[in-house]
């Protein structure tokens, strides 16, 4: 159950030498079962976790087309659905992308109930629901919760501003709580899915550093005016020129864009890291430094360098991760960037021993 939205205990599996035959339909089997999380839970479920939720629509935002890493567009439409699982009521922003965005659009003070929504904890809780999910009018299924929903909604209705927003009462601090925290081994499986129904997505790792490779462009020149990279124009008076904003200038900012292998001993993770940001994994070293044993071109300069990268690795660090998509002669790939790094320090576990 930890890497899929099924709740049962089984499941069956195919293979290439099952036999599957068509069956009339006996309408035993229900098409849609839910089983529903109230709003007071979902903060201690964690990201990524799925959930099926019913609630009232407080507000309706306008379907707008949101364009991805990899040129597509995708309509997306955003709910505020309120329920009654605390005294004064919870709220969350709920976001529809795909096709389920434009089929079908609820009204303020309709009961909805929607299955498989994915939880988001990046600037506050927010759900996302694609074209997976099942979204239907909630009275319609004649449930007790409809009707409590209903009775709720006729005295709150006039004070919807004052219910408690998870999405706007919690945002990232920086500091990740241990249930947003991820495995690479997930990122992995899930990264293709999470963009496609929010392309917004992030996530925390706590992982050890398995390389940070050896690379003589990890420090970059860059504009101290757009932090953009500057070319060298003229090498005799040591002067650089950034295309974007057309300053020159002879005191350029070193800044590091360096490439770690983070590892958690599920799998492995390469993410690319820019300006300050490296700067723990890189033991607080300043870019100028690392900028001059590369451009001194020696033997002793080239093990100085592979010693140095070498004294940084299974060092520890929670990182914050963003895949992007990126297209490259016709190819996509899936690319990680990292930021908000900090050094890691688990708790320490208390472990009591019993003496015979």
């Amino acid at each position: 159950q930890k890497f899929t939205s099924i709740k049962n205990d089984y499941c069956l599996t195919f293979s290439h030498l099952s036999e599957i035959t068509q069956t009339e339909d006996d309408t035993n089997i229900s098409k849609n079962v839910f089983h529903f999380t109230k709003l007071s839970e979902v903060s201690n479920i964690g990201a990524g976790k799925i959930i099926d939720l019913i609630g009232v629509v407080t507000s309706v935002g306008d379907v707008n087309s949101i364009s991805l890493k990899d040129g597509r567009q995708k309509d997306k439409i955003d709910y505020e659905i309120a329920d009654n699982s605390i005294d004064g009521g919870m709220r969350v922003t709920v976001s529809i992308w795909g096709t389920k965005a434009t089929s079908k659009k609820f009204s303020v003070g309709q009961i909805i109930a929607i299955k498989d929504l994915k939880i988001s904890t990046f600037k506050g809780v927010s759900l996302n629901g694609g074209d997976n999910s099942f979204l239907c009018d909630a009275t319609q299924l004649k449930l007790k919760e409809s009707s409590e929903l209903q009775s709720w909604y006729r005295t709150a209705k006039d004070h919807v501003n004052d219910i408690n927003s998870l999405t706007e009462g919690n945002q990232a601090s920086g500091t990740p709580s241990l249930r947003n925290v991820r495995l690479i081994k997930e990122i992995e499986e899930n990264s293709n899915d999470d963009l496609a129904t929010d392309p917004t997505v992030r996530y925390y790792i706590n992982a050890r550093v398995e390389l940070v490779r050896n690379d003589s462009k990890m420090v970059y020149m860059a504009c101290p005016s757009c932090k953009k990279k500057m070319t060298e124009e003229d090498t005799s008076a040591s002067t650089y020129r950034c295309e974007k904003c057309g300053m020159s200038t002879s005191n350029p900012v070193p800044t590091y864009i360096i490439t770690v292998k983070f590892t958690d001993g599920t799998g492995s993770i390469w993410t690319r890291i820019y300006g300050d940001n490296a700067l723990p994994i890189m033991g607080n070293t300043k870019p100028e430094e690392v900028h001059k044993m590369f451009a001194n071109d020696s033997e002793e300069s080239n093990v100085e360098i592979r010693n140095f990268l070498n004294s940084l690795n299974f060092k520890e660090f929670s990182v914050m991760v963003k895949p992007s998509i990126n297209s490259y002669n016709g190819q996509e790939s899936l690319n990680y960037h990292g930021s908000n790094v900090k050094t890691y320090k688990p708790e320490k576990a208390t472990i009591s021993f019993s003496k015979d």
